[in-house]
């Protein structure tokens, strides 16, 4: 029964370990694509905070407006219309910075009218009736033709801000729908997990229940046995009693040796076990028994011979009893039987062989 509740025992913890193990598994990964969430957005709001720090802060300090998103709420201030911004004035610093200054020299438009009205060129000009700044007629038509140029570079940019702003959304909506799995993922995991414990819950408190019946069945089949054995010691002793009685009749029916001529008893067996293979003699301390002695069992036949049953030894010595374990025995040993020491035994079988020789 002991082994039977240890595998019990041994077979709930382990299936306790499995589940969590399973759990503890899915719950891994749900933190790990969690987290890959969390690092994305992180970078997101990183790369917004370095373009308002730069960008958009240049634009303050210049007085120049700058569109934003209209829906900050998802992380994304700035989005195509910013970047759209951006490349205007990139693009008007482009006209300035690539062909009017590395031409000119000059830093403005009032610095260019200074110096055309200072140049003695444009004073000859007008004097010849020729129009304001007209000598600047093929620098103007090949402006025109960069700005041309540039304006194509400005679609084309804006094209491609179009293409990236296409695929932010879709890198957006690709994390959107990642949060929403990694959301429903661990909803349902945190669920299964859940069931699972109060499944587990469930069967350990059944063992439980079925360990407390068991227990109780195992006290009553313990009191039902012990109450039997209680009944079969009395039948027991009640037959050892009739046996004795019976036995004294036939030995005073029969008679056998005088006294003088039968082994005398040392004393006699009080209580057998033979369950537990000891047993209890009248005799201790005041018969002068000590501890490992050997001492021969043997009963009486009909006729007064003895007939030895086995061996027994002395084990515990008290004042007037003493406990002995059975060697050995060539027939059961009985409460009622003698007993007289090995050496007493072997000496007066020998003197019996002696005088019958």
């Amino acid at each position: 029964m002991a082994a039977v509740r240890r595998s019990s025992d041994s077979g709930v913890f382990i299936a306790l370990g499995i589940a969590l193990f399973v759990a503890l598994v899915g719950i891994g990964f749900s933190v790990w694509f969690w987290d890959q969430y969390l690092t994305v957005r992180k970078a997101v709001a990183v790369n917004q905070a370095n373009f308002a720090d730069t960008v958009a802060g240049e634009f303050t300090k210049h007085g120049w407006a700058m569109k934003t998103a209209a829906a900050p709420d998802q992380g994304f201030e700035y989005d195509r219309d910013s970047y759209s911004t951006v490349v205007e004035k990139l693009a008007e610093a482009a006209v300035y910075e690539k062909d009017v200054l590395p031409l000119l020299g000059w830093e403005s438009v009032s610095g260019i009218q200074a110096a055309l009205a200072d140049s003695e060129a444009q004073q000859a000009l007008v004097e010849q009736g020729g129009s304001a700044y007209g000598q600047l007629a093929g620098l103007l038509k090949y402006y025109g033709e960069q700005w041309t140029l540039l304006r194509k570079e400005v679609a084309d940019l804006r094209a491609e801000n179009a293409d990236t702003e296409s695929r932010r959304q879709a890198l957006e909506t690709q994390s959107r729908e990642a949060q929403d799995k990694l959301t429903e993922e661990f909803n349902r995991v945190a669920e299964q997990y859940k069931s699972d414990i109060a499944k587990y819950r469930q069967d350990y408190n059944d063992i439980v229940a079925q360990h407390a019946a068991q227990q109780q069945a195992a006290v009553q089949w313990q009191a039902k046995y012990q109450e039997e054995a209680n009944a079969h010691q009395r039948e027991v002793a009640a037959l050892e009693r009739d046996v004795a009685s019976w036995k004294t009749k036939y030995d005073d029916a029969v008679g056998g040796p005088g006294k003088e001529e039968r082994m005398q008893p040392e004393g006699a067996v009080l209580v057998m076990r033979s369950d537990l293979e000891f047993v209890v003699i009248d005799g201790g301390r005041d018969k002068g028994l000590a501890e490992d002695a050997s001492l021969v069992v043997y009963n009486l036949t009909p006729d007064g011979k003895d007939r030895k049953k086995g061996v027994i030894q002395v084990g515990e010595v008290r004042d007037h009893t003493s406990l002995a374990t059975v060697s050995y025995e060539t027939e059961p040993i009985l409460a009622g039987d003698y007993y007289v020491s090995l050496a007493r035994w072997l000496q007066f079988h020998r003197e019996v062989a002696e005088a019958e020789d």
